[in-house]
């Protein structure tokens, strides 16, 4: 018994350390997701966009102001110069909160009373909303230890919500966009790998490399069919968000579109490179699904890209999920459109672009292997 385990055991190690690939592709995933997780596991967030309206202009408020700047939670976006314009800002997406400063602020703190603030939330973003509101407020406290007013009463704070971006900040409103580009993926690129590596396994593709069909073709051919069947899942789940869960439709359709289409064709690519340099549906689909990891958590659907430290936030920006999570939740509950979306849709689409152009280069390697 202990020869016949110990002739197994031997070849199971022979046969893994054959694969170097694969285990390059598991040790190496396994390191980059631990620092990965890190750092993206992180509820904080810095640098959320936020434009002000100061109709006290007085040497206090703009005191306020700078301490919101030097503290590190917002980036300031400028002032506004009246509140029409300031909502005009969140509805185009340049910044997240919007913050009101009346005029009295500064005769309210002298003498020792409560002042009120108005803030206006961008509902797309729910956690990102109330994180910053929490924020501002703590920012605020901070401001009176520091003018040594310490005398005044907790401030009232009142909050307006833009109407068009999910007033009553409903968590699906805020989920579900991100999460149809999730399934999508996760669905998409093992399939599609497992779809192209099968022709290899099942011997069929011996036959169509002496037919007249070229690997061009072959990929097309391939690849068109999970294209068509993906987007009528993707219409299906937005009209299912759209019904069920009443997620109101206020961007444009045409870019909602485009986007699905680019995002729907850099899956399929994925999933064909994943194939290419895979000996096995075993190992495509396992190299596919490592690689959803790090796209995961770096699409801002876990945690917000705003929380990420400055190099994964780079990263973040080369995430096509990510660019499209953006559009889709634009485009259902905000207002986008192409040129506030073109920023978000550009990068999703040279991508895509690259990608297919890798594949179509090793679309011969791959039929002809």
């Amino acid at each position: 018994m202990k020869r016949r385990l110990w002739a197994l055991w031997k070849k199971e190690w022979t046969q893994l350390l054959r694969s170097r690939l694969l285990l390059f592709i598991f040790f190496s995933a396994v390191t980059f997701q631990l620092v990965l997780f890190g750092y993206a596991v992180n509820s904080r967030i810095r640098q959320v966009p936020l434009v002000y309206l100061d109709e006290d202009r007085t040497e206090m408020s703009r005191h306020f102001l700078l301490s919101l700047r030097s503290g590190g939670y917002f980036d300031m976006k400028g002032g506004a110069e009246g509140g029409g314009e300031l909502v005009e800002i969140l509805r185009k997406g340049e910044a997240l909160i919007g913050l009101k400063i009346p005029a009295g602020f500064s005769e309210k703190l002298i003498l020792r009373e409560p002042p009120s603030l108005k803030i206006y939330l961008d509902g797309t973003e729910t956690n990102v909303a109330f994180l910053a509101k929490g924020y501002l407020f703590r920012s605020l406290l901070q401001f009176f230890r520091e003018t040594a007013l310490k005398e005044v009463k907790t401030p009232r704070i009142e909050t307006r919500y833009i109407l068009i971006h999910n007033p009553e900040f409903k968590d699906p409103f805020f989920t579900i966009p991100g999460v149809i580009g999730a399934i999508v993926s996760l669905m998409l690129i093992p399939w599609a790998a497992a779809s192209f590596i099968r022709e290899k396994e099942a011997g069929t593709l011996a036959s169509l490399q002496i037919s007249p069909i070229r690997p061009v073709e072959f990929l097309i051919g391939k690849a068109a069919p999970l294209f068509l069947l993906t987007a009528g899942h993707l219409a299906l789940a937005f009209l299912v968000g759209s019904l069920w869960f009443r997620i109101p439709f206020s961007g444009s359709l045409s870019l909602l579109a485009a986007a699905s289409a680019s995002f729907i064709l850099y899956n399929i690519a994925v999933g064909f490179l994943a194939a290419r340099f895979s000996r096995s549906q075993y190992q495509a689909i396992v190299t596919s699904l490592l690689m959803l990891g790090p796209t995961l958590f770096l699409s801002g659907i876990i945690n917000p890209v705003k929380g990420f430290p400055p190099f994964f936030r780079l990263l973040s920006r080369l995430n096509p999920l990510a660019h499209y999570v953006t559009i889709s939740r634009g485009t259902l509950i905000g207002e986008l459109g192409w040129p506030e979306g073109w920023p978000w849709f550009w990068p999703l689409l040279l991508i895509t672009a690259v990608l297919i152009l890798a594949s179509l280069k090793e679309a011969r390697a791959f039929f002809h292997g």
